[in-house]
């Protein structure tokens, strides 16, 4: 199991014994989602970029670039599946932005520029 997919149900249960009649059920469960799923995609990214910035100087012995090059091949095969965190983490905001006041919906789509901002590197 993930660290991070304990904290969603306890967050869930959070918001809802605190939210009162503020939020419907849709709402926070539309809003924890996406944050759990924005958080998945930002993790993503960094890990992603990190390794990345490790292989970014061509410079080193032979065994130092074949393994530079093993990195970038292992982080060329993850692509597809930081696309489909990213596009499940849109998806739900998109969802999210319909239920929620325009509060709610500002700081939901301010979170997803900020998410998109992260994408803005090409391996």
């Amino acid at each position: 199991m993930h660290k991070t997919q304990h904290i969603l149900p306890t967050y869930l249960l959070y918001l809802s014994n605190h939210a009162g009649p503020c939020y419907t059920s849709n709402e926070i469960n539309f809003m924890a989602l996406y944050c759990f799923l924005g958080n998945e995609f930002v993790q993503w990214i960094r890990g992603a970029k990190e390794r990345l910035g490790k292989c970014s100087e061509p410079t080193g012995d032979k065994e130092s670039l074949s393994s530079k090059a093993a990195q970038l091949t292992v982080l060329q095969s993850e692509l597809p599946d930081g696309q489909a965190k990213l596009e499940k983490a849109l998806s739900v905001a998109a969802q999210a932005c319909q239920l929620a006041d325009s509060e709610d919906k500002d700081i939901i789509e301010e979170e997803v520029r900020m998410i998109v901002e992260w994408t803005q590197f090409r391996l």
